[in-house]
């Protein structure tokens, strides 16, 4: 059964047919990862780890958006990408001048655990 806080779906009132994509699998080499991305239209997401390990690292949604990129002299071409937001962005998170309401939420993800992340996270 799924809990009360995560029965609520309002693709469902547009029909399959015009629904969103809403189902992925997705799978990667060690040290893979995507950018700093927030879920298209609002959605949430479950996340369930079948082998090796997910680091998450979330924001709070108030998480001004050029604390959070790389800039193209730190990383170009490969702003986007994880390996560049860890290696510039996610040292200064650390740093006792990132503001204190946008402390990011840590998260290692084991195989066989669930991640929920709400919309906007």
């Amino acid at each position: 059964e799924i809990p009360k806080y995560f029965r609520d779906d309002l693709f469902k009132y547009v029909g399959e047919r015009r629904r969103p994509p809403y189902r992925w699998f997705v799978m990667g080499p060690a040290r893979s990862g995507t950018g700093i991305h927030v879920d298209p239209l609002g959605t949430s997401a479950w996340n369930s780890l079948l082998a090796g390990h997910k680091r998450w690292v979330l924001l709070p949604p108030h998480t001004p958006k050029h604390l959070v990129k790389c800039t193209q002299a730190e990383a170009y071409p490969h702003e986007d990408e994880a390996i560049a937001w860890f290696s510039f962005v996610y040292p200064r998170m650390l740093h006792s001048t990132w503001p204190s309401d946008c402390k990011p939420l840590e998260v290692l993800q084991c195989p066989g655990e669930t991640v929920f992340v709400p919309g906007g996270w």
